[in-house]
């Protein structure tokens, strides 16, 4: 067999069809879909049989809630393919998808094959654009400097996903390549991503963008929020930092600390949704006064004139007058996605 899907469902329902739809349709026929259903709430679990009966390429499994890292690994586990790839429930494929992203394994022993992908949002799509080389064989030195760095500087759209990407089976078993518990570790697929980056001696990245990404959900602020999120943004910057004594990247402290000022702000925005203005200043204001999201500030260039405020009160130590600012930033977002659904209707 040539391929095995990855696809864990939890509470699916409203897209499942869709995206199944869309797999079983492909144009390249030798795959298997390992479908799990995750302790699921709602119907996911009727329409996972649904299409487990009816078409033999499904393995369906039913298990209690374990999250999304711990059922990849059993994924991984059950999968039969040279190749694995990941499909989350609530995005579809066009019908070439899996014929494109394999096309460069039949020339060449490819440890990843990565894709160019379709954001969509309200209706309308956009592809993502990337400085990685497209349509060109990668080896070890390629990798480090095209893919690999990447996690330095900001990071490039293609880099961080898994499901814009297939990787060889045999490869990802010598290596032991397996996902952290999500539960304890935020963003697996990232942390998954850069330990393959790390071994891999080819890569090769086609120039189709087949995967269309659902951004509707990934565009509701409290539907991400972890209490231990913040903890994971520090773990991950240490982490980042002790793997570049041995990478040896130079690295641009403007791009590099952006994405940990970016996701700390809409972390503090989700905090403020999830527990409401009072709770959420007595959770955000011991992260406002940290050091690496002070650093942060001093580090990033920032445009935004609601956010030049912020940082200034966050660099002068000003911290409840910060609190307001996220706190007015949070209505005027709040606000603005009311009258976006109310012109959708």
């Amino acid at each position: 067999m040539k391929l095995s899907i990855i696809l864990p469902v939890y509470n699916a329902e409203k897209y499942l069809s869709n995206c199944l739809d869309s797999l079983l349709n492909q144009t390249f026929k030798d795959f298997e879909i390992i479908l799990i259903n995750d302790g699921s709430e709602d119907n996911s679990r009727n329409i996972c049989k649904l299409y487990a009966d009816k078409d033999q390429r499904i393995v369906h499994i039913n298990q209690e809630n374990q999250g999304v890292a711990m059922t990849r690994n059993l994924g991984l586990k059950m999968s039969k393919g040279d190749y694995i790839g990941f499909v989350d429930a609530d995005d579809f494929l066009d019908k070439d998808m899996f014929e494109n992203i394999l096309k460069p394994t039949f020339n060449y022993p490819i440890d990843i094959v990565i894709s160019h992908f379709k954001v969509w949002n309200n209706g309308k799509y956009e592809i993502p654009g990337t400085d990685i080389p497209t349509k060109r064989l990668l080896d070890e030195t390629a990798i480090k400097h095209h893919l690999l760095q990447c996690f330095y500087t900001g990071s490039d759209p293609l880099i961080p996903s898994l499901w814009n990407k297939i990787y060889k089976s045999d490869y990802l078993k010598q290596n032991n390549h397996q996902f952290q518990n999500q539960k304890g570790i935020r963003a697996s697929d990232y942390w998954f991503n850069f330990e393959i980056f790390k071994t891999a001696k080819s890569a090769y990245v086609t120039e189709e963008a087949n995967y269309n990404y659902n951004n509707v959900i990934s565009n509701s602020i409290i539907n991400s929020f972890r209490e231990n999120q913040f903890e994971s943004f520090l773990e991950g910057h240490k982490k980042l930092m002790d793997a570049n004594e041995y990478l040896n990247f130079k690295i641009d402290l403007s791009k590099y600390f952006k994405p940990l000022n970016n996701n700390t702000n809409q972390f503090i925005l989700s905090a403020i949704e999830a527990k409401g203005f009072f709770k959420a200043y007595g959770f955000v204001k011991n992260i406002m006064r940290n050091e690496i999201f002070r650093t942060s500030f001093n580090q990033v260039n920032i445009n935004r004139p609601h956010v030049k405020v912020i940082s200034f009160f966050i660099k002068n130590k000003m911290i409840f007058l910060a609190y307001l600012g996220y706190s007015l930033w949070y209505i005027k977002a709040f606000v603005s996605s009311k009258i976006i659904k109310s012109k959708m209707l």
